[in-house]
């Protein structure tokens, strides 16, 4: 649509350098473009040159999510053909693709969603009775499900919206009997699905991978009663299962007949290597490097240069991280959301091992620790370094954790907001008092991400009214149409189930009636389609009696 709002090219996406996955930013931004525009040649080219970028991401955007987005049913699946993840949720309420595709009113693409669901997940594209009743304990009902002789053996394996299996569900329940229930019905033990966080988490988790960790970021759930119950019912007893249960003579047996699994990999990405690191097995961890394994192998798109160093230094093993470097693993590593294995160390003596070996802090650690004495040097010694995109990260970092005085600092310094925050962008107003003073210090009070979401979108999905108050105070447009749902601050309040604050911009006259906006973006729309059936009633009777003030 010609008068769609634009994406706003971050920063870090201009300059032609690898970012922390080592993806090129200016191949990043060309594909999402790409993606959004349904530019099939050049997809074509980008995906020649480097299959990976179908699950690149800039803030938990990925290509498909644009292409589902607009509609673009050739690009949909190209990126689907080239390996992109049909898992992927969005940021801002974790809708599936499939929702996103509905929502929009893109017939075509839900249906191809649906039929590709099927067959990479055996999912249907939604929550199914199963996945309701495994996750809640009701045994009757479960067998109830299952009792039909021709349907069991689908509904028994069925994916939910996201890939899991009602096996999955039971094992994050911890629920052994329904584990032995479901197995007796049919279900596949070492079927792959989603892993439990909702959101972020990652595709691939077995049940058994499932029990011993939530999600890539590699947190560990160690229901070893359910895991060794699951191997008794004959799970894959993989080298990275045999890790993570501390079976140094399982993995020595597993290396002596094929050296190359040192290096295995989970489906969900995770490695023996880190399994064993993150739990002080020094002696497995040294057999699987005696046997080759590299500590710098990606774990998943989360942990693209590994994850054992960061685990090690994390929880304090020394002995390990002291093998793990002579190993040659990488102190910058970046982790998701976690930072580096510097970054990160659970003592001084750690970190100062790390600088050592040629780890570095990131500039951003020293904001959110509050390092001002270090800050403070800087300023006066090298302000070059104090970038947009520095400021971009410093500010929210300084609000979030209430660093009122470095804030100051930075302002005195003539260091400010910049004119658009991603990074973090919803940390600038969890502290109203230095929102109020980063406000009076120039801060736009219609400061726009990358997709133009305001901070009123955002503050209107929470029902922060205080918040808002605080932002149409110094100005905020309450009528601001955003680029990633084309809908103003009364539109996100109606999709989020805000009622309050559905009340509270009606009677402020700021109704999206009138604007020009498709027909699916309109509050109206999202209260219908999500259910809302009181903030439907007031947006109706604003409609038919003109604003309401009550």
């Amino acid at each position: 649509m010609s008068n769609e709002p634009d994406l706003i090219k971050p920063a870090e996406l201009a300059a032609d350098v690898p970012d922390w996955t080592g993806h090129r930013g200016e191949a990043v931004w060309s594909i999402l473009n790409a993606a959004r525009e349904g530019d099939i040649d050049t997809l074509r080219e980008l995906l020649n040159d480097d299959a990976t970028l179908a699950n690149v991401d800039y803030w938990y955007t990925t290509p498909l999510h644009l292409a589902v987005r607009q509609g673009h049913l050739d690009a949909v699946a190209l990126l689907v053909e080239a390996g992109a993840d049909l898992t992927h949720r969005s940021l801002y309420q974790s809708e599936t693709l499939l929702t996103i595709a509905e929502d929009r009113g893109q017939v075509e693409v839900a249906h191809y969603l649906e039929s590709r669901l099927s067959e990479r997940h055996a999912s249907r594209g939604r929550k199914q009775p199963i996945h309701e009743a495994v996750e809640s304990g009701e045994l009757s009902t479960v067998l109830e499900l299952l009792s039909g002789d021709d349907s069991r053996r689908r509904i028994v394996n069925e994916g939910d919206h996201l890939g899991r299996r009602p096996l999955h569900y039971a094992v994050q329940a911890g629920n052994t009997d329904l584990v032995t229930r479901l197995f007796e019905a049919g279900a596949e033990l070492d079927a792959t699905g989603f892993s439990s966080d909702d959101r972020l988490g990652g595709d691939g988790f077995r049940p058994l991978t499932l029990a011993l960790w939530h999600h890539p970021y590699w947190r560990q759930r160690n229901d070893y009663q359910m895991a060794e119950h699951l191997i008794e019912l004959g799970a894959s007893y993989t080298i990275t299962i045999a890790a993570a249960l501390g079976d140094w003579r399982g993995v020595k047996k597993m290396l002596e007949a094929d050296s190359g699994l040192a290096n295995d990999q989970e489906a969900g990405g995770k490695r023996p290597l880190s399994a064993a690191a993150e739990r002080g097995y020094a002696h497995i961890v040294s057999e699987l490097l005696d046997h080759g394994a590299n500590p710098n192998l990606s774990e998943g798109p989360n942990c693209p240069r590994g994850y054992a160093l960061w685990a090690a230094a994390h929880f304090g093993h020394d002995k390990i991280v002291r093998m793990l470097l002579d190993a040659g693993a990488d102190p910058n590593a970046q982790v998701e959301s976690s930072g580096s294995p510097t970054d990160s160390a659970g003592s001084d003596a750690i970190r100062h091992r790390l600088y050592a070996h040629g780890g570095v802090v990131d500039f951003a650690s020293h904001f959110h620790r509050n390092n001002i004495d270090t800050i403070a040097a800087l300023l006066s010694h090298a302000p070059e370094l104090f970038t947009e995109r520095i400021a971009e990260q410093a500010f929210p970092m300084c609000v979030s954790f209430g660093h009122r005085d470095l804030i100051e600092l930075l302002l005195v310094h003539d260091i400010r907001v910049p004119d658009t925050v991603t990074y973090c962008q919803t940390y600038l107003w969890q502290n109203l008092t230095l929102t109020t003073l980063l406000l009076d210090h120039g801060m736009s009070p219609d400061l726009p991400n990358w997709q133009q979401v305001r901070p009123l979108h955002h503050v209107a999905a929470a029902g922060n009214i205080e918040a808002a108050k605080l932002f149409l105070s110094y100005g905020a447009n309450p009528l601001a149409i955003d680029e990633e749902y084309r809908s103003t601050p009364l539109g996100w309040a109606a999709r989020c189930g805000q009622a309050d604050f559905v009340h509270f911009l009606i009677e402020r006259g700021a109704s999206d009636q009138g604007l020009d906006l498709p027909p699916w973006a309109e509050a109206l729309s999202w209260a219908r389609r999500r259910g809302h059936r009181e903030i439907e009633d007031i947006l109706d009777r604003t409609t038919a009696g003109g604003e309401q003030h009550d």
